[in-house]
């Protein structure tokens, strides 16, 4: 799993918090929405603000 797969996981439930639903496996950085836009910079931001980083999308995930 890539970083990017992560960060469209965290999208996925600030969308879902503020009332949205989208399909599974929904790429959120490809969004035009304002609304998904928004999951999208909202779960960067808690990646920076828990992880110290900006998030290197192409890098591999490890839990």
């Amino acid at each position: 799993m890539l970083v990017s797969d992560k960060i469209n996981e965290i999208a996925r439930e600030m969308y879902r918090l503020a009332g949205y639903t989208v399909r599974e496996g929904y790429d959120f950085f490809g969004a035009t929405h304002p609304q998904e836009k928004r999951a999208l910079y909202q779960a960067m931001a808690a990646w920076e603000m828990i992880l110290g980083d900006s998030p290197d999308l192409e890098s591999d995930w490890s839990e």
